[in-house]
């Protein structure tokens, strides 16, 4: 496994990742995905989709150069099509390991790198922890 694909399926152990139209499309609206991803092999309607959901809130959409099984095993599904990452932090991390495996990713991850770099910090409320009160 490479390491770009490697760090995908970090982002999967770390809850960051949307798999299928209908949950990607969710996280689209909802302005949670920060990385569009499709797979080497996709359909012409979802590679359409994706298009358009990239378009309509800006969000960067990446061709991935693996295929919709390989995206499946690493996602614990039979097949995967489209993906987005929801941290984009996450998501810059990604893009970058890919930049260095796969040159014609550079650009792509410069550009979310300046993007994560922008994008505001939130701290969680709920840090996980039982207090006494």
């Amino acid at each position: 496994m490479d390491k770009a694909l490697g760090m995908l399926g970090l982002c999967k152990k770390a809850g960051a990742v949307e798999t299928g139209e209908y949950s990607v499309g969710a996280a689209v609206r909802s302005g949670k995905a920060k990385l569009i991803m499709t797979a080497s092999d996709t359909a012409e309607g979802t590679a359409k989709r994706a298009v358009n959901f990239s378009q309509w809130r800006n969000i960067p959409l990446i061709p991935l150069p693996y295929t919709k099984s390989e995206l499946g095993d690493l996602f614990g599904k039979t097949v995967c099509a489209i993906a987005a990452i929801t941290d984009a932090g996450l998501a810059a991390s990604f893009v970058k390991k890919l930049g260095a495996e796969r040159a014609e990713y550079t650009g792509a991850a410069e550009k979310l790198a300046e993007k994560s770099a922008k994008a505001p910090r939130t701290q969680s409320s709920h840090t996980g922890r039982k207090t006494d009160d």
